[in-house]
């Protein structure tokens, strides 16, 4: 089961919007790539439904336009998720125990953030230039089922110019 509420706004002049939204999903029996050694192939992967889980998670994004040509944008979400039954050894000591309950459910990062701008400079007859600059962080989080391996929180910067020419074709 899955909800969500969530809420707009833009701002009476149209410069500004913020979407905001919270959201609970309840997962029985989630599936899961088990992977197990095998004398013959190296590595058997399974798909197996191994545990229920509950994520909980709220997200906010916005945007800004300070001028006709430059606009700003920021946004950040934050999940709690973990498991609240677990069926089959996930985390691989051949036990189903608390152990396994404790592990974080991969390929979900607790935070995420960032925020950037575009800027457009008309040059008349001659076309535009855009410009767009972002900045995002994640956190780290489990990337394994057994959570053996992780990906380390980092961050991300990006940068663009484009000239948009008046010449067609």
């Amino acid at each position: 089961d899955s909800y969500e509420i969530g809420v707009k706004y833009e701002t009476d002049d149209l410069k500004g919007l913020v979407n905001a939204s919270i959201f609970y999903t309840e997962i029985a029996d989630m599936q899961r790539e088990v992977n197990a050694s095998s004398p013959t192939a190296g590595v058997v992967q399974n798909i197996i439904n191994t545990a229920d889980a509950e994520i909980l998670g709220a997200e906010v994004e916005g945007r800004y336009a300070f001028t006709d040509s430059f606009l700003m944008t920021a946004n950040i979400g934050v999940i709690d998720a973990e498991y609240t039954d677990v069926k089959f050894d996930i985390s691989g000591d051949l036990v189903v125990d608390g152990e396994d309950l404790a592990l974080s459910i991969p390929r979900v990062p607790e935070l995420t953030y960032g925020f950037g701008f575009v800027h457009d400079l008309d040059l008349g007859d001659k076309g535009s230039i855009t410009t767009t600059a972002n900045y995002q962080f994640k956190d780290k989080f489990a990337y394994t089922d057994s959570n053996v391996g992780w990906v380390q929180e980092y961050d991300a910067l990006s940068a663009n110019v484009t000239w948009n020419t008046p010449y067609s074709g």
